[in-house]
């Protein structure tokens, strides 16, 4: 935090402790009230701009912040998580108890207060999150999920008709599908936790994650509903899985395999259980279009970076990809010639970048300062979408590799999630929450004159 004098352009720094945020002067002009994360959480600190005295407001285990002066300076009201959700509260300028003025599950902050200082005006948002189905190439998203509880983790059945997800219905997490083009959905496995779902390579059946008999393990269940089966051993853990694309085995994360996060691979119809990837920390599993060759990603935590390698599909020694670079989330070109990934520097931020299938030729594909990242090939294989950070919020962009040229043309107004592309690369399903916010009102003088000591 720092001040600036408008006339003679000379500069005074008032922090210097790690993370900190200006956020309101007070209204007499002698206060600056900021936050920081000096003591691990972020809480609300003042500063006495004559004397450069700093004194702590809010002490709390969870985040404290957007503290906003009322009119005559005695008061600030302020977003806070504690009670572990967004709500408003108010605390003396001067020091003292802090006092709850919200308590609701609906996402609240940023408050203002009414010129009168009686009331405060605050952000609220009590969207849920929907799936929505757009072109790859742009256009305006159409919701294919109704209701009011969550929706998460959409995957595009094999032939593009149907969308499979987690939906949390009555305080449980289920999986169900829907119509891509939108209309009833169909309960899938119900009754318990279920959690990760993925397509078989026929479209038959789904595999899922469940915690039901007390610690996770792979189940599948046919597509079109039925009593899941486990598949994965007893004693195993088991989260994450991904189909062999042969359809009769499934692979899946597990933490109990000698190691940390490692992937194991168990016939379809269960069975016992072997280990597939002998590394330890694999992030994420890419089939290449043939099925033949299968991309990984692998955190080197001696090295502090991420990595991808690339090994046989049948299973045998990996290949290292992405020399030196801290890279992630690779995916295959569709006729199996390219990979697609993300780079993290210093000096760069996040940008896609392209390279050959054994890892020559690599090159940067977007150069902006915003994170861009979780490319993917689309049809024809001269385009590339991806996740960017470049307009404010999370969007998606798309970079045409034969004209050089970005667009941004995807027409809403959402605050994506997680999105997963059809396999012929033409549409998008995409997790996203509405940026719906309201702005309300709450009375607060009777909270003020009650403890105007």
């Amino acid at each position: 935090v720092a001040v600036v004098e408008v006339a003679t352009g000379g500069l005074r720094r008032l922090t210097t402790e790690g993370v900190e945020l200006f956020e309101d002067w007070s209204p007499d002009g002698s206060e600056i009230t900021y936050s920081s994360r000096r003591t691990g959480q972020a809480d609300i600190w003042v500063i006495d701009l004559a004397t450069g005295s700093q004194r702590q407001l809010t002490v709390d285990v969870r985040d404290d912040t957007r503290p906003s002066y009322s009119p005559d300076g005695k008061w600030l009201a302020y977003n806070s998580e504690r009670g572990g959700q967004d709500d408003i509260w108010i605390v003396p300028a001067a020091g003292g108890a802090a006092i709850r003025v919200t308590n609701d599950p609906a996402e609240e902050g940023r408050p203002f207060w009414n010129p009168d200082g009686r009331g405060l005006y605050f952000y609220t948002s009590d969207q849920v999150n929907h799936l929505f189905a757009v072109s790859a190439t742009g256009g305006t998203p159409r919701q294919i999920t109704a209701g009011e509880e969550d929706n998460a983790s959409p995957v595009i059945s094999p032939d593009g008709s149907t969308v499979a997800f987690e939906g949390e219905r009555g305080g449980l997490t289920g999986i169900y599908t829907v119509p891509i083009g939108g209309g009833e959905e169909r309960a899938v496995a119900v009754g318990a936790d279920y959690f990760d779902p993925a397509w078989s390579p026929d479209g038959s059946l789904l595999a899922f994650m469940s915690p039901r008999e007390g610690r996770r393990t792979i189940w599948t269940a046919s597509a079109t509903g039925g009593e899941p089966r486990r598949v994965s051993p007893e004693g195993i853990d088991g989260f994450e899985p991904f189909w062999h694309p042969d359809g009769a085995r499934i692979l899946f994360h597990s933490n109990a395999a000698g190691g940390n996060r490692k992937v194991m691979i168990v016939p379809a119809d269960g069975g016992e259980a072997s280990l597939f990837i002998d590394m330890e920390r694999v992030a994420f599993e890419v089939w290449s279009p043939d099925g033949q060759r299968l991309l990984f990603g692998h955190r080197n935590v001696a090295q502090g970076r991420n990595e991808v390698y690339m090994m046989p599909g049948g299973g045998g020694p990996a290949t290292y990809l992405t020399a030196g670079q801290n890279a992630r989330g690779a995916t295959w070109s569709a006729d199996g010639t390219r990979i697609a990934y993300s780079v993290v520097s210093a000096e760069e931020g996040e940008d896609v970048y392209i390279m050959a299938a054994d890892g020559s030729n690599k090159t940067r594909v977007t150069t902006d300062p915003a994170a861009d990242f979780a490319p993917e090939f689309l049809a024809g294989d001269e385009k590339i979408w991806f996740v960017t950070s470049r307009m404010g919020n999370l969007t998606f962009g798309v970079f045409d590799l034969t004209t050089g040229m970005e667009d941004f043309p995807f027409d809403f107004d959402l605050l994506p999630q997680t999105a997963d592309l059809s396999r012929d690369r033409s549409t998008l399903v995409i997790e996203a929450r509405a940026q719906g916010n309201g702005i309300v009102t709450v009375e607060v003088s009777g909270l003020l004159a009650g403890s105007e000591e």
